[in-house]
């Protein structure tokens, strides 16, 4: 078996548990690992329906904030690998998100941390967020509830290692997006306005981001599960290059097609600052580095949410026929009693 970008995956015959396996991430990895020969496990909080959900994993019900459900299922299962994807993946500064973050960010990475020694598990892999600011000076600040989550689960995740010797690694995605991805997400957000003949409103169109294709990210998650020597270590995945939000805007416009331009400047967050991820040591570190072109990743993407469209659209067809059908025959029994019970 390959991962996303090709490589091998040497898997065969581990346990590996990914929490969050219904998520955006999640998700992606899961399938990666369908065919690995690893034995998959997967933790969530609500259990996928049995008809149509996905085979080759078997599902944990349990949430990463309850200490004692984290310890009975990592103390059952016996990882030799855990995936910790589980977040409340929600950058915005709000108030309302300071304890959603705070628990599922930080308490549940913590519970999974202290499960995991407890249970010797082999390697840990979770994951930062590129808002985590630099530690030292003012810039040292977090720019929202999440990035202030993040930035404590990757140094409880450090201080694991080096008191506990836990072997984990930190891996920092930077802006990932590709199918499957909520439709509040930038950019989905923007294909499906688009798709709508709708000008998405977002933030200034010179903000330079950091995009990185989620096939990629997928592809350095398993490479930091299986490379050895660099436990304890933090690894941001990125392409190293910022690309502007109107750059991406023209180019997905192109790609629906439309005619529509974004209303800029409507979302601003003053607070976030430019970063791009350190893909030179990364790249000496993991051997990864993003191969997905941003304008293929951005096709594939668009290709995604038109079929999901498509589908939609044949799903409500197919009701409305249903529906018409069955008005249809209801018409012709009450014709045909009419006709039965007509005396005169």
């Amino acid at each position: 078996m390959s991962g996303a970008t090709g490589h091998p995956v040497p898997l065969a015959g581990k346990r590996v548990l990914i929490t969050g396996a219904r998520g955006f991430l999640g998700s992606h990895l899961r399938d990666a690992l369908q065919t690995s020969g690893a034995e998959l496990h997967g933790l969530v909080r609500a259990l996928p329906p049995k008809i149509g959900g996905p085979a080759g994993i078997r599902w944990w019900k349990a949430d990463a904030s309850d200490a004692a459900a984290v310890e009975r299922v990592i103390g059952t299962i016996k990882p030799d690998i855990i995936f910790h994807m589980t977040s409340h993946a929600w950058g915005a500064p709000d108030l309302d998100k300071v304890l959603p973050t705070l628990q599922d960010d930080l308490v549940a990475t913590v519970n999974v941390l202290t499960s995991a020694v407890r249970a010797q598990v082999q390697r840990v892999v979770t994951t930062g967020s590129m808002q985590e600011p630099a530690l030292i000076g003012d810039h040292g600040t977090p720019c929202s509830p999440y990035a202030a989550a993040k930035a404590a689960g990757g140094m409880y995740a450090r201080m694991f290692h080096q008191v506990f010797a836990l072997p984990v690694v930190v891996v920092r995605p930077f802006m990932v997006y590709g199918p499957g991805q909520a439709p509040s997400k930038v950019i989905p957000y923007m294909i499906r306005s688009f798709m709508d003949d709708e000008s998405p409103k977002i933030a200034d169109g010179s903000q330079g981001v950091d995009w990185v294709y989620i096939d990629d990210v997928i592809d350095g998650l398993i490479k930091a599960a299986t490379t050895p020597g660099i436990e304890g270590r933090t690894l941001e995945v990125g392409s190293g290059q910022a690309v502007p939000l109107a750059t991406v805007a023209d180019e997905i416009a192109a790609l629906v097609p439309t005619s529509r331009q974004p209303e800029f400047g409507a979302c601003a967050r003053p607070l976030e600052r430019l970063q791009v991820a350190d893909a030179e040591t990364t790249w000496r570190v993991l051997g990864w580095r993003a191969e997905i072109p941003m304008r293929e990743g951005l096709r594939r993407t668009v290709e995604y949410w038109r079929a999901q469209r498509s589908a939609a659209s044949t799903s409500r067809a197919a009701l409305w026929g249903g529906v018409s059908a069955n008005l249809l025959t209801l018409g012709e029994f009450a014709r045909d009693a009419s006709l039965s019970f007509n005396f005169s």
